[in-house]
């Protein structure tokens, strides 16, 4: 299994779905190809029939890495960073060999931020969505 965080939850509808979102649920991840970019496809994640995120493009991740403060973090965007290139690899492949165009991944992670710092007990604002591809290694 191979775990990935989107990005763009502050651009979804988070009051829409967060007393029914949490680990275990499934999103609808759609290939989103109004969004594709020269540096690769768009894929959104949809749970209950809004966007909640996205899979990062590697050069954002690339970005965020060189933007790092401190070791620690840019261990984390790397850690991130390969995660996303096993799971874009493996998407790619799906769209390009099978033809398809939509998938059912579970929620593995939804991290909050409050006062005292992270946390995964819904207190304080979503920072962060994982999912989790249980057909990646």
């Amino acid at each position: 299994m191979t775990v990935v965080r989107l990005i763009g939850l502050n651009f979804g509808q988070w009051d829409d779905i967060k007393d029914t979102i949490g680990p275990g649920n499934r999103v609808q991840l759609v290939h989103d190809k109004a969004w594709d970019k020269p540096e690769g496809n768009a894929y959104k994640a949809i749970y209950g029939g809004c966007a909640i995120g996205y899979i990062p493009l590697v050069p954002t991740l690339r970005k965020f890495y060189k933007e790092a403060h401190s070791d620690a973090e840019r261990n984390r965007h790397a850690e991130w960073g390969r995660a996303t290139v096993k799971v874009r690899e493996w998407l790619d492949s799906k769209v390009k060999y099978h033809h398809e165009e939509s998938w059912v991944i579970p929620v593995h992670t939804i991290l909050f931020h409050d006062e005292n710092g992270y946390n995964t007990k819904d207190k304080g604002e979503p920072r962060q969505i994982s999912l989790a591809f249980e057909e990646v290694e």
